[in-house]
């Protein structure tokens, strides 16, 4: 469903001659004067904008893009970026980002069966996902994925507005100059099946080459119901105009069909207490119970379609003069439709016995809820397109090399999310029309028993009709406009010995705010522009060339998040952020190994809180004439992280993390008590975290044969802070093994296969997950990978 509207004249004239100038550039390339490309396996044209997936050795990647926006070594990057290689991915199947973000330092995951990929954090502060360079409200898929780079820190600004803690870049996979195709099939615990398949190679010899990758994969887990559906097809194809110029066009569409809803349920004592989640009650039959109830029942579907297009040309002028100029195009449906959550258990309050069957409880007293669930429809519309072009040009002058990159760019951003709500004489009518007739039946659909879920659970839901009642907070539409220039420089000088790298970046940024069921006009529409001038600087300096590499940097960033304040229409939100980052980074063993030491401070400021004049004011009609809000907020983070990859011998992989994250309120001008708290409400990681895979190869006797293992711990840390009526909410520490083994079988007449069992959680440890959903135990997978 779409019910999207053109944007203003003035902002897609701007917008189309961004456009035109891309356009311009990109016709104007053909005329260039052409030079000579070295050959490759992979259809890299030009080597300045991208690093070949082959040169990772074991799973360490020594390059990458997504630092400067164009290939550099990451040794002489004066911050903090790490990359996850597609077989680090494969071989412990971190198919999500948030079982990935583990093995980043710094990274705290949200919870992959909350299946949005929303919630993580880096060095404390959300993140965003870029596929190529391209900003992504929905994270691609990991089939259609290369290599994860994660850039930390707020130097990462050369892409605009990002989080402070840093981004993360997507590079996708290439088609290839030889021909090859693959097919795997995994089945697992909580009935895991998942297919996948590719192939790729020349369709004119020396001229075109494609790639079409695709995957289908369904599981559960042991939340009621519970389910994530997922396809994923995407494809490339690769036009090698010349040695020096070659169009890419890349697609990739995604649907995730999940029923997929949870809350925290809190539960009451018998002293009247909040308590923190059903988990913790004594009773653990009931504990069990509860945090295993889906209370949205059977019938609850939620669907998240995917639809990205991307086209990019690459040219190189002369040897030392490049282009690329880049088009992308993503479009994300959300719809949900089912009922509202409960979210508080009372146990001195007893259970009815259900109408629905003939059971006489022996038991009636462990409890109901507070309150009634309703039923609810949710429609989220987004729309991101944007141009980019770059231009690096390559110095040279006696020793110092130096390097510099242009970048204009403009991006479109929409959000269109539109709610309704079933309730009160409307959800009975609704109700008694499916059947449920009698004030307790329908008294037993609002709270159903959690103990009787095959009944329950399985109770009708309303159909979705337009005629419900939409909701007026949870109903708006946002536009953003986005434009700007970067211009970074790099110089190598003392023989390679001294790096300096240093960026600035002009952008300007236009929004509209649509609330269109407000009574208030300040919040039917507002507007508000921004412009924002960002910078970083960094210096690294080769103690023990290539071993032992210091290095500094100082960022800033802005990341807007339009709110509208309702008394005046000023649109607020547009945080900014400033950071250092300075350590130790190297190659060792021949470089065959990685590592990188990392001291930071990020500060975040602007954020909004209340207006300390507004609470104070107590005559009605003067408070209405205040700012509601005011950018009186801030927030620090600050820690220490170790990061290290690569092959401690020929046959042993290792990549590993440790770090310590601190976040706290710095600033907050309606209460200032809160200075020195940890950020609630999803933004405080734990404070401890760290990661750590092995993998070996077996040699002679035995070649073919490869074991791994790996660790994941994180400290506790608190989720909800309590009240005068309520206790903390602390979401429990992770300390968890996993395992793997596979065996390359001998080739035979051309066809290579492998045979893989993983096994996750391996000691069964159970603990609620990071959204509150019921824990699953140890974990399964069995893959059969083929190769042709």
């Amino acid at each position: 469903m779409s019910y999207s509207t053109p944007l203003p004249y003035s902002r897609r004239q701007r917008f189309a001659s961004c456009a035109l100038l891309a356009t311009s550039l990109i016709a104007g390339s053909s005329f260039a004067q052409e030079a000579t490309a070295p050959a490759s396996e992979d259809v890299i044209t030009l080597p300045e904008f991208a690093v070949s997936t082959a040169s990772a050795t074991g799973y360490l990647a020594t390059e990458s893009t997504s630092g400067t926006r164009i290939a550099t070594s990451i040794i002489n990057l004066p911050y903090s970026v790490q990359v996850l290689t597609e077989d680090f991915i494969k071989d412990f199947q971190l198919l999500d980002l948030d079982e990935q973000a583990p093995f980043i330092g710094g990274m705290a995951p949200g919870d992959k069966y909350a299946g949005g990929g929303g919630g993580t954090r880096l060095r404390g502060f959300l993140v965003p996902y870029f596929r190529n360079g391209f900003y992504r409200r929905q994270a691609p898929d990991s089939n259609s994925i290369a290599r994860v780079e994660v850039v930390k820190g707020p130097q990462s600004a050369i892409y605009g507005r990002v989080s402070p803690g840093g981004v993360v870049n997507y590079i996708s996979k290439k088609p290839l100059t030889k021909f090859q195709s693959g097919l795997t099939s995994t089945f697992g615990s909580y009935d895991y099946s998942k297919v996948d398949g590719f192939v790729t190679g020349p369709l004119v010899k020396d001229k075109l080459y494609y790639r079409v990758d695709a995957t289908y994969y369904d599981y559960e887990n042991p939340t009621d119901f519970w389910y994530n559906r997922t396809r994923n097809i995407s494809g490339g194809l690769t036009w090698k105009v010349s040695d020096n110029t070659s169009l890419t066009f890349e697609y990739e569409h995604t649907l995730r069909t999940m029923n997929g809803v949870q809350s925290f349920t809190r539960w009451i004592n018998a002293g009247g207490i909040t308590q923190a989640t059903v988990w913790d009650i004594p009773d653990r039959a009931v504990a069990e119970r509860l945090i295993r109830y889906n209370t949205n029942s059977a019938h609850q579907k939620i669907d998240r379609g995917n639809d990205s297009t991307y086209l990019q040309l690459e040219h190189r002028f002369s040897p030392d003069l490049s282009l690329r100029a880049s088009a992308g195009y993503s479009t994300r449906e959300y719809e949900r439709h089912g009922t509202s959550t409960l979210s508080t258990w009372d146990t001195r309050i007893s259970r009815f016995t259900s109408v629905f069957n003939n059971v006489n409880w022996v038991d009636e007293t462990k409890g109901m809820w507070t309150g009634d669930r309703a039923g609810a429809h949710t429609m989220i519309d987004d729309l991101q397109y944007g141009t980019q072009v770059d231009l690096t040009k390559i110095w040279s002058s006696g020793e110092v090399r130096q390097r510099s990159l242009l970048t204009f760019d403009a991006f479109e951003d929409e959000t269109k999310q539109k709610t309704w709500a079933l309730n009160g004489a409307a959800l009975n009518a609704e109700l008694a029309a499916l059947g449920l007739t009698t004030v307790q039946q329908q008294t037993e659909w609002k709270r159903p028993d959690p103990f009787n879920p095959s009944v329950s659970g399985y109770l009708p839901i309303p159909v979705f009709k337009p005629s419900w009642s939409t909701t007026d907070a949870s109903t708006f539409n946002i536009y953003r406009m986005y434009y700007g220039g970067l211009f970074n420089h790099t110089a190598e000088l003392m023989n390679g010995r001294l790096a300096l790298t240093g960026s600035m970046r002009q952008d300007w940024a236009e929004f509209k705010r649509q609330q269109p069921l407000s009574a208030d006009p300040q919040l039917r529409e507002a507007k508000g522009d921004v412009q924002k001038f960002t910078y970083s600087g960094g210096v690294n300096y080769h103690l023990i060339p290539r071993r032992l590499v210091a290095y500094a940097s100082y960022g800033t960033s802005f990341d807007p998040n339009p709110q509208a304040d309702p008394n005046t229409g000023q649109l607020l939100g547009n945080k900014t952020a400033k950071g250092a980052d300075v350590g130790l980074k190297g190659l060792l063993l021949e470089d065959r190994f990685s590592y990188t030491l990392s001291f930071y401070r990020i500060d975040q400021e602007n954020e909004v809180t209340d207006n300390p004049e507004w609470v104070a004011e107590t005559d009605p009609t003067r408070k209405d004439q205040l700012a509601r809000y005011v950018p009186g907020g801030s927030t620090r983070g600050e820690g220490i992280s170790l990061d290290v990859a690569g092959k401690v011998t020929e046959n042993l992989s290792i990549l590993a993390n440790i770090a310590w994250t601190h976040v706290e309120i710095t600033k907050n001008a309606a209460n200032p008590a809160l200075i020195g708290t940890k950020p609630l409400a999803g933004n405080n990681p734990p404070s401890r975290s760290a990661a750590i895979a092995l993998t070996y190869a077996f040699p002679g006797a035995l070649k073919g044969l490869r074991v791994g293992g790996d660790y994941q711990y994180a400290s506790r840390y608190l989720r909800i802070a309590g009240t005068a009526t309520t206790t903390n909410l602390y979401l429990p520490g992770v300390s968890q093994f996993g395992a793997f083994v596979s065996y390359a079988l001998p080739a035979f007449h051309r066809v290579k296969a492998d045979l893989r069992v993983n096994v996750s959680n391996l000691f069964d440890e159970e603990e609620i997950t990071a959204a509150a959903y019921a824990p699953p135990g140890r974990e399964f997978r069995f893959t059969a990978n083929f190769r042709f």
